[in-house]
């Protein structure tokens, strides 16, 4: 490694390395009943009493439908070269489907971020679909179960946004974390959803349609871009995925300690010496990231879900699969902390959906695997993030030649919501997170050669994040709510700056 400190290396990150934030726009817009915009399944969600912590709405969220100036100038003082944002597909087609109004405000906004990006030296990465699918598709055919619906609306709202935006956007996203939106978007909609009862559990577990359905949405998207506008537009297209989305034991060490939903990006490291223990973290691997990597970058289902499905994972055609396998142009990895398995099987009838087994952060001791963040799931383990770029590498982006993003990565320090300025802004844990996770990308780089092209922290904001309204804070950027929705950068943000004006070649 260069000269310069552990925490900023220097030169060691190719020239043209990308830098920069990622949001989605239920998460920071507001603006939600303003200027067309229809209504989307978190806005849904949000309406139900008690369902979002301390009753947060996007009606507001973070102000960045009016304040996208401020969001520019920000980002400008925290030198970053990329910022990637979502579109509101029911901010541009309010009520979502090929033939209904497209709404010429909602466009403008974007368009206007776009061009005040591009004054600043900074590139925009548009993701086109961030889990805010239009309530009149849900209420219309059922979203995403429906298949044959679903993928040609996808698809009108991909060639209007590549048609308006295409001529100065040079990098898409297709969908962010499918399988998340599996799983989200059915509490999304659903008021008091129940596992065992609710039909989506049926179309998730018993007939694999919305995964198929999403692949092939993508990979439609994909050919519209291919076909039509890329040869002009010159730009590239790939989809955002995640490594799991899993059950958690708390404690190992207390048999009697409560199950929770981990919905984070991570890692899978056996622990212990059950040899069903490697088992258990590739079929993790298998159902949660393979499920749609390996049809997009091998051109197959794994094996594992196949044989899980019994049949009831339904093949794409020969036409199908000329447009799935190959469709991205890079692979986009949103990826938070790691977990252990020991092989201990989930029985209830979450196991399919699972991948069949619970992991733990805590080994038989007690002792947790790292450093906690505010979500109880999140902990600090830079080692694994290292790992899982190997394993990307050994079996993705090597065989296939395909350069590597990480789309997503932060950490949201335990108590930092209850924090008011100025000590908000001095985030240590945050930084502490950074250099031990930058690190490892920046050793994957050097010692084992893997081609890496740019990072997103996540986020800019401390924003709506989701069902955990604006308890968990990932943000550089401190808003303050109670006063017009002011940023103020922390001092993490302070530290990437310098850490990738150090870390990038200039030559």
């Amino acid at each position: 490694m260069s000269a310069g400190t552990p925490q900023t290396p220097t030169a060691v990150l190719p020239k043209g390395f990308q830098y920069g934030y990622a949001t989605a726009a239920w998460q920071i817009e507001g603006g939600s009943k303003e200027d067309g915009r229809g209504p989307c399944v978190w806005d849904d969600f949000a309406s139900i009493p008690g369902a979002i912590h301390d009753g947060a709405t996007g009606e507001t969220a973070v102000d960045s439908y009016h304040l996208w100036r401020d969001d520019v100038k920000v980002l400008t003082e925290l030198g970053a070269t990329a910022y990637r944002f979502s579109i509101s597909w029911s901010r541009v087609i309010p009520l979502g489907g090929r033939n209904d109004p497209i709404n010429d405000m909602g466009l403008e906004y974007y368009s206007n971020l776009v061009d005040a990006l591009l004054d600043a030296g900074i590139a925009p990465y548009v993701t086109l679909f961030h889990w805010d699918l239009p309530s009149a598709l849900e209420k219309r055919y059922g979203g995403w179960s429906n298949s044959d619906e679903v993928t040609k609306d996808f698809d009108r709202l991909a060639r209007v946004i590549f048609a308006h935006l295409g001529d100065r956007v040079k990098h898409w996203i297709t969908l962010n974390e499918p399988f998340i939106i599996l799983r989200n978007s059915s509490r999304g909609v659903k008021p008091n959803f129940d596992w065992k009862l609710d039909t989506w559990r049926k179309e998730m577990t018993m007939n694999k349609r919305i995964p198929r359905a999403m692949v092939l949405a993508h990979a439609r998207a994909v050919k519209a871009y291919r076909d039509d506008f890329q040869v002009t537009q010159g730009g590239d297209i790939g989809i955002c995925l995640v490594s799991s989305a899993i059950p958690t034991t708390l404690a190992l060490a207390s048999r009697n300690a409560t199950d929770r939903w981990s919905e984070n990006c991570d890692w899978f490291e056996p622990l212990g010496d059950d040899p069903l223990g490697p088992i258990a973290c590739q079929a993790r691997r298998d159902t949660y990231l393979g499920m749609y990597a390996d049809p997009i970058y091998l051109g197959h289902f794994p094996q594992l879900c196949k044989d899980t499905a019994g049949g009831r994972l339904q093949d794409f055609s020969p036409d199908e699969w000329a447009i799935v396998q190959g469709s991205s142009d890079c692979f986009y990895l949103n990826t938070y902390s790691t977990h252990w398995l020991t092989g201990e099987p989930l029985t209830d009838h979450t196991a399919e959906m699972y991948g069949g087994y619970l992991s733990t952060q805590f080994d038989a001791a007690g002792k947790v695997i790292g450093k906690p963040g505010e979500p109880g799931h999140l902990k600090m383990v830079p080692w694994g993030f290292r790992k899982i770029i190997q394993y990307l590498q050994d079996k993705y982006l090597g065989p296939t030649g395909t350069p590597l993003i990480i789309s997503e990565n932060g950490f949201a320090p335990a108590g930092e919501h209850m924090k008011r300025l100025p000590d908000v802004l001095q985030d240590d844990q945050r930084i502490e997170y950074f250099q031990g996770y930058l690190g490892q990308m920046v050793e994957a780089v050097l010692k084992d050669g893997i081609d890496i092209k740019g990072y997103f922290a996540w986020s800019l904001l401390d924003n709506l994040e989701w069902a955990g309204g604006f308890r968990p804070t990932y943000g550089s950027v401190y808003v303050d709510r109670n006063d017009g929705c002011k940023r103020y950068i922390k001092q993490s943000g302070f530290y990437l700056r310098e850490y990738f004006r150090s870390a990038v070649k200039r030559e």
